[in-house]
């Protein structure tokens, strides 16, 4: 952890909606543009080191349907060194 965060925990928020836009498909995307959900794992993924995210209230947090996001913010959170490289590829979409 690094120096001066022992002992806090961070509260944060990742979700979206607006006039045509439900919280559902801000979360999850389409087949031409990235979700939140997804945009914020690739992210965590471009981080060089892991850091505290604390709790992360997401609407929706089990796109991507792999549960690699919520895998991602336990693992940034506590020192879990399970994780690997072929875990951290980010997600893209075809027209990207």
């Amino acid at each position: 952890m690094p120096e001066g965060l022992e002992g806090k925990w961070f509260i944060n928020y990742c979700s979206g909606a607006s006039a045509g836009a439900y919280p559902n498909i801000i979360a999850k995307g389409s087949a031409v543009q990235l979700g939140e959900n997804e945009r914020l794992m690739n992210y965590l993924f471009s981080m060089k080191n892991k850091t505290p995210l604390g709790t992360i209230a997401l609407d929706f947090p089990e796109y991507p349907s792999n549960k690699r996001l919520i895998e991602t913010i336990i693992n940034n959170n506590f020192d879990n060194t399970a994780e690997t490289e072929e875990n951290r590829t980010p997600i893209s979409r075809s027209g990207e």
